[in-house]
């Protein structure tokens, strides 16, 4: 959806329950893929680290980077007069 320039709705959109002019709301789903950090040390600048192994990296950086990542995005929207939630999962216990 593309709105105005001015940031109103269209009165054509119907969010019910919400105040007329606000958008619906943003959802962002981080996602952390360790093959990508995993196939860049595996490039011939990066080989000689041992790091394209994942049993070889100490902490997983893939998803501290992604948390990092949701850190920003939720501190961005506070400083913007937003309102953010963080929802994670976990695996559940056998």
């Amino acid at each position: 959806m593309v709105l105005p320039h001015d940031g109103r709705i269209p009165p054509t959109l119907n969010f019910s329950g919400r105040e007329p002019n606000l958008a619906p709301a943003c959802v962002v789903l981080p996602f952390a893929n360790n093959s990508l950090y995993l196939d860049r040390c595996a490039e011939p600048d990066k080989i000689q680290f041992g790091m394209d192994k994942e049993d070889n990296w100490p902490v997983p950086f893939w998803t501290v980077d992604t948390a990092m990542a949701i850190m920003l995005m939720l501190l961005a929207a506070v400083d913007e007069g937003l309102g953010a939630w963080y929802l994670g999962s976990a695996a559940a216990s056998r």
